[in-house]
């Protein structure tokens, strides 16, 4: 998130529960950032708006599984 150079002001505000992870652990989101990101390289090159969840975490990067059923060839 930082990486790319957003801030809050890109965020769209979560409402929902707390994430829990595998070691039981709970984090607040932060937000959603919507970004552009591109599948496939030359002709079969797809470019579509994912949405990404954000919470504090070293290194995650995991998609809206709708995500992949917008790619259509």
């Amino acid at each position: 998130f930082k990486t790319l150079q957003l801030d809050e002001r890109n965020l769209t505000p979560y409402v929902g529960s707390d994430l829990q992870g595998f070691n039981g652990a709970t984090t607040k989101p932060w937000g959603y950032v919507d970004l552009i990101v591109t599948f496939g390289i030359n002709e079969t090159a797809r470019s579509i708006k994912v949405q990404f969840l954000v919470v504090e975490c070293p290194l995650l990067v995991y998609p809206r599984p709708d995500s992949y059923s917008r790619l259509h060839y």
